[in-house]
């Protein structure tokens, strides 16, 4: 606990006692070492005195941190306090000096029993006490009353022993942090200097020579004892299919005949001659010469002969072909006659038109024999879409294999049948000998890479990635074999060697860009470069040191 000395007894207001107390040392407040600091402020607070000694014995675990010191600080100049520091502790004494507190002379109690019997002071303070007896002093009420304890959580006594220890715990940490300060500011620091040395990037493309050539491969059906054909690869076995294959073809119908369709139909004109009025019902027939009758549509009432006008009455009507088709079709003026009433008709305002007929398809023999015959003109190609379909996309069909039984033809119409199309379905047993072309083109590709190689220039390398192959083609035929082509076409590009490498990076070190470039053209291995030099704040030159040039493929 925080305890207070007051070295003068109580007084009366104006006693020569009281008066000394402008020369008597202030008073002491001593730091327990359970103490908290927010307990040791609320003391200072409190206190009546504005002069006053902060004691702070060796055990305390307070006013070790300058975030202490500046809360000390703080409240002294609040409340306007002339507070000493009393302590023989270094880093307190440092930190005192930091925040302008004075500083007393070395504390000697450890204890608040201690400080009360014998009380630190000023020098000025022990001088007086010297030569005055206790009993002699004048005394006065205590300045702070004797606190509460102000650790009330299980407090831990800290010995001298462990502050000393703390204090060495937070100077490595000190040390710890510095150190790794440090080697951020180094790395920092290397990566500016990297950053700032010159560097240059040539980017090469190396000469390139084209490279062709062809490989040979033989396709085998299962068991079979064919031999080899010259200039063959490799052999690849296949296997032997065997399928009824169904598909069907279609074409017009070239047979036919007419038939009636829509009926013909016009208007006609009546003239009554006789001095009587006459109707005509409807589906009056009007006959004609050609033997076709045309009937009314309507009733039609044609006025009798006028004597006054001396012409005869006419009226107009509708007709239409008893029959439909073409034949009901009849020209202007065309249909005319005398009805045996006495009355004519005519068509002469227009003619009877709007018959027409329709085409009947009809199978004829030619279209039978026309069908089969295309149906044997595509039979191999029909045969090997449809055992492509078959076997799926895995397998490829050896035309020269392909053998095919007698088509068994069906047809959906008979010669004379009505029908505008021919359909016939062809039921035809094959055989044919298939293989697996990945298969082949992977052999291929590893028969070509060594011959390619070993035909690329001196000073050249294939590119194997470069590697091309057109599709096989079948050049020789067997019935149980069949002989295919590969075209290959690759590139071979210029290689520099390690070796070379280094050379090259030692001749470009210290060159300024018209050197470097002459000497990178005087390199037959390339092509064309292109250089980049780093940092952009340097001249542009190439490093001084072969390690700082890069040689890299261009993008």
């Amino acid at each position: 606990m925080c305890a207070v000395n007051d070295r003068n007894g109580p007084a009366e207001r104006g006693s020569p006692a009281a008066m000394s107390r402008l020369t008597a040392p202030p008073p002491t407040l001593v730091v327990d070492v359970n103490d908290t600091l927010p307990h040791v402020l609320s003391r200072l607070r409190d206190a009546t005195d504005r002069a006053l000694v902060l004691a702070v014995p060796d055990g305390s675990s307070l006013l070790l941190t300058a975030s202490e010191f500046r809360a000390l600080k703080d409240t002294v100049e609040r409340r306007q306090l002339a507070l000493t520091l009393s302590t023989d502790d270094p880093l307190r004494i440092q930190l005192a000096g930091m925040f302008g507190l004075p500083i007393d002379s070395p504390l000697t109690p450890t204890t608040p029993d201690q400080a009360r019997s014998a009380p630190i002071a000023s020098p000025l303070s022990r001088q007086g006490v010297a030569h005055a007896p206790v009993s002699s002093v004048p005394r006065r009420r205590p300045l702070v009353t004797t606190p509460e304890p102000l650790v009330t959580d299980s407090p831990r006594r800290r010995t001298g022993r462990s502050r000393r220890l703390h204090i060495r715990s937070l100077d490595r940490r000190g040390r710890v942090l510095t150190a790794l300060a440090l080697a951020i500011v180094l790395l920092l620091l290397g990566a500016a200097v990297w950053a700032l040395i010159p560097r240059a990037t040539v980017a090469l493309v190396l000469k390139r020579q084209p490279l062709s050539g062809e490989v040979r491969y033989q396709v085998v059906a299962p068991g079979a004892a064919a031999d080899v054909a010259e200039g063959v690869a490799f052999v690849i076995t296949g296997q032997m299919l065997s399928e009824e294959l169904t598909f069907e073809a279609s074409i017009p119908t070239t047979g036919g005949r007419a038939e009636p369709d829509q009926t013909a139909g016009g208007a006609v004109r009546f003239a009554n001659p006789t001095a009587e009025e006459i109707t005509f019902e409807e589906g009056t027939v009007l006959p004609t010469d050609s033997g076709i009758a045309y009937t009314l549509t309507g009733e039609v009432t044609v006025p009798a002969f006028s004597a006054e006008e001396g012409r005869a009455g006419t009226a107009g009507g509708m007709v239409q072909a008893a029959q439909p088709g073409t034949k009901g079709n009849i020209e202007q003026g065309m249909l005319s006659g005398r009805l045996a009433n006495g009355v004519y008709f005519s068509n002469r305002e227009g003619p009877i038109a709007g018959g027409t007929d329709k085409r009947i398809g009809i199978v004829a023999e030619e279209d039978l024999a026309t069908l089969r015959a295309q149906v044997l003109e595509t039979l191999t190609s029909r045969l090997t879409a449809a055992f492509a379909n078959e076997v799926g996309s895995g397998l490829e069909i050896v035309p020269s294999t392909l053998m095919a039984g007698e088509p068994r033809f069906q047809f959906d119409a008979a010669a004379g049948d009505a029908a505008q199309e021919l359909t016939v379905s062809a039921v035809v047993p094959a055989t044919a000998l298939a293989y697996e072309p990945a298969v082949a083109r992977g052999q291929a590709r590893m028969t070509l890479t060594p011959r390619l190689g070993q035909a690329a220039p001196e000073g050249y390398t294939l590119d194997p990635t470069s590697l091309t192959l057109s599709q096989p083609v079948e050049v020789a035929a067997a019935p149980d074999s069949a002989v295919y082509l590969l075209q290959a076409e690759a590139t071979a590009r210029a290689a520099l060697s390690e070796t070379e490498r280094n050379t090259l990076a030692q001749a470009l070190a210290g060159a300024d860009p018209t050197e470097a470039e002459a000497i990178l053209r005087a390199v037959p291995a390339i092509e064309r470069f292109s250089i980049a030099y780093e940092p952009g704040l340097w001249p542009d030159r190439m490093p001084d040191s072969a390690n700082r040039i890069t040689l890299e493929p261009a993008r």
